[in-house]
């Protein structure tokens, strides 16, 4: 009885201290989401010449060289005083596939001659403003289009950030923004913005994604059309021969209009090797279809300069090695209990204790 008392306080014991570490990991979590509180919110003031009327974004009709301004409130959620931080976007592709409309300041593809910010201004008095104690204000965004049509859509978002605390960015080293983005399409001829875009294979190679092996398929829309809805196959074999190598699928992509989109292939730990390779592509949007057989080379040079910069090996995070150590107490202590249990429980042996009878030699009578 002893030791089955002692066994279930040892169990809850080492339940209270895993339970420990996972309580830890999540109070770090809610004081996470804590700080993420934004304290405004913003809301567009939808114009005359806004396309689609049920949007909760900017569709606008805009002419050549005609100016227009659009109107955002800005509306306080909190009694203290929030600063906030307008700017204009372009969109692009992220490497993920989606619609990028975060970035700063983007690689353009080549193909986009006149990107929006182009077109957007914020006027200096407007580029940052103060709303405290629930008031609303609205602030003003400048459109002029250039004075050459342009077809299909531009496409991009206004910003509405937080202002850095400064003081807070010094303490952690670090320092997270938050906000919100508007979109914001401009469009002269008022065609469907997401029928009629391309897709156009532009190179292969290996490469880089956060530290992992990679060959890189680069996709460009040319298009000043949304191409959405992509599903993309991709199975790479060596020059000659049917056996794959390595393959990708993904569905459900979206390319901004006139931007390049690189799928990765992940090449996993082995080394690149160079070599001549065939890429075989099936793309396809919609009714759309795409295909290629693409033949391209892996130079030594560049396989050896991705080989030596990836950092794609084995390794142990810390939340790795806090569950290794609770895993191997846990077996330690269960192995322990099964050698002590099976020691104390184990029946003493009998020792029988025969006792020799000395034979009396018979006398003869």
């Amino acid at each position: 009885m002893e030791m089955k008392r002692w066994i279930r306080q040892l169990i809850v014991l080492t339940g209270i201290l895993a339970l420990g570490v996972q309580i830890g990991l999540l109070k770090v979590h809610a004081a996470d989401n804590n700080q993420s509180q934004i304290g405004f919110t913003v809301e567009p003031v939808i114009p005359d010449n806004q396309i689609d009327k049920d949007a909760t974004y900017f569709h606008l009709a805009v002419e050549p060289d005609k100016e227009q301004e659009i109107s955002v409130k800005v509306k306080s959620l909190i009694k203290d005083p929030v600063t906030v931080d307008l700017g204009v976007t372009n969109a692009v592709t992220s490497t993920s596939g989606v619609i990028d409309y975060g970035q700063e300041k983007p690689v353009l593809d080549e193909s986009l001659k006149v990107p929006l910010t182009t077109m957007v201004s914020i006027p200096k008095n407007e580029e940052h403003v103060t709303v405290q104690n629930f008031e609303e204000k609205i602030v003003k965004i400048k459109i002029h289009p250039p004075k050459e049509e342009f077809s299909g859509i531009k496409l991009g978002a206004l910003t509405f950030m937080k202002a850095e605390d400064k003081n807070a960015k010094k303490r952690a080293g670090i320092s997270n923004r938050y906000g919100y983005k508007i979109g914001l399409i401009l469009s002269e001829d008022r065609t469907t913005y997401n029928e009629g875009a391309d897709l156009k294979l532009k190179t292969i190679k290996p490469g880089l994604e956060n530290g992992m092996k990679m060959i890189n398929i680069t996709f460009q829309n040319p298009e000043p059309k949304i191409l959405s809805k992509l599903k993309i196959e991709a199975k790479m074999t060596k020059k000659g021969s049917k056996e794959v190598l390595k393959e990708q699928e993904l569905t459900d992509r979206s390319l901004a209009p006139n931007s390049s989109y690189i799928f990765g292939i992940p090449w996993g730990m082995e080394s690149i090797k160079p070599g001549d390779y065939t890429m075989h592509i099936i793309a396809q949007s919609g009714d759309r279809k795409w295909k290629w057989d693409e033949d391209f080379t892996i130079e030594a040079a560049e396989a050896n300069k991705v080989n030596k910069k990836a950092v794609n090996k084995f390794t142990i995070t810390k939340k790795m090695l806090i569950l290794i150590i609770i895993v191997l107490l846990l077996n330690a202590i269960l192995l322990v209990l099964r050698l002590t249990n099976s020691r104390w429980q184990k029946p003493p042996k009998q020792v029988n204790v025969v006792k020799k009878k000395k034979k009396r030699k018979k006398q003869d009578e």
